[in-house]
């Protein structure tokens, strides 16, 4: 694989992958698709199943200012937020707990509990428990995002509205908002998307499927696209692009592929009307059993301060426990 960064942006060539089991679901994991909580597509239920894995706990660490030779300070730095996947025996995501921090405390906690069978299109219900704030002492009776203020991600509740020959309907239990997926490509265009589902300016339409989507955006006055997400595949139906447009910026994630077709990185670029403005790149780090432990965040030092965040995974199997 050949990576090289100049003025016109990212360029990352290498051979085609193969289409093989990947730990993180390189579509959904960490990206538009992670604060949907109804699609807990993000782990590969293969392999969570066949190394009987019962826990993995992620934790998002602060951001580092400056290069690389502060990195090291960070490995006793208190995570500003955590998450516990909880696996059933069939490999499939059936609780989440989540935790905020702030000034080495813990400020929040929110739990969800998974209920029923997975639908075709990878969607479950999903049970909100009574959200605690710590730093209020307060118990709330119901999850609502105002109370994730001081976190990254503002996660949401679907409930499946309904399944027709043309689309699927669902809608987010706290905002209102729906999500019309058109699966079939010849209902694609601006006018059948109108006259199928007549979508409102903060509907999310999205172009194939949660497993495999094409193109998410909301539309307004029946032509106009705003916040477009469009996915790029190789012929073996591996991801191999995302392009987001958010006037006047455009990101581009491209993703990459080890020798054993393993997802091992990405690149994240950003435009403005053409131009290249800068890059970060996002490493994954395994471990010896080939699963992935940390994933490094590392935007360079140029013209701008840089600088450096990371991720860790930690598995609780059966069979083998690692810290």
């Amino acid at each position: 694989m050949l990576f090289s960064c100049e003025n016109e942006g990212e360029q990352a060539i290498q051979k085609e992958p193969k289409k093989v089991a990947q730990w993180l679901n390189p579509i959904l994991f960490n990206n538009d698709f992670e604060e949907e909580l109804n699609f807990p597509l993000w782990f590969d239920d293969s392999l969570i199943r066949a190394h009987k894995i019962y826990k993995i706990t992620k934790r998002l660490y602060p951001r580092i200012l400056g290069d690389t030779s502060e990195i090291n300070s960070q490995k006793e730095a208190i995570p500003k937020e955590k998450i516990e996947y909880y696996f059933d025996l069939n490999g499939y995501v059936d609780q989440i707990v989540i935790y905020a921090y702030f000034d080495d405390r813990e400020i929040s906690r929110a739990n969800f509990i998974y209920e029923g069978n997975f639908l075709n299109s990878g969607y479950r219900k999903v049970r909100a428990l009574p959200f605690i704030s710590i730093s209020k002492k307060v118990l709330k009776d119901e999850f609502t995002t105002e109370l994730f203020q001081d976190r990254t991600h503002q996660y949401s509740v679907l409930f499946f509205l309904s399944k027709k020959r043309k689309f699927s309907t669902y809608i987010d239990t706290e905002k209102g908002n729906n999500y019309f997926i058109i699966k079939n490509k010849k209902n694609w265009g601006p006018l059948s998307v109108d006259s199928i589902v007549h979508p409102l300016k903060d509907d999310w339409i999205i172009h194939g499927s949660i497993r495999k989507p094409f193109k998410r955006f909301h539309v307004d006055n029946i032509v106009t696209e705003s916040e477009v997400h469009t996915y790029e595949y190789w012929k073996s139906g591996v991801i191999k692009r995302i392009i987001r447009q958010h006037y006047p910026f455009e990101y581009r994630r491209s993703f990459l592929f080890d020798k054993n077709h393993q997802w091992n990185g990405y690149i994240d670029s950003t435009f403005s009307e053409g131009n290249f403005i800068t890059h970060i790149e996002n490493n994954i780090i395994f471990d010896e059993f080939g699963r992935p432990k940390e994933i490094n965040h590392h935007k360079k030092n140029d013209e701008n301060q840089g600088f450096f965040y990371k991720e860790t995974l930690h598995y609780r199997s059966l069979q083998v426990t690692t810290k």
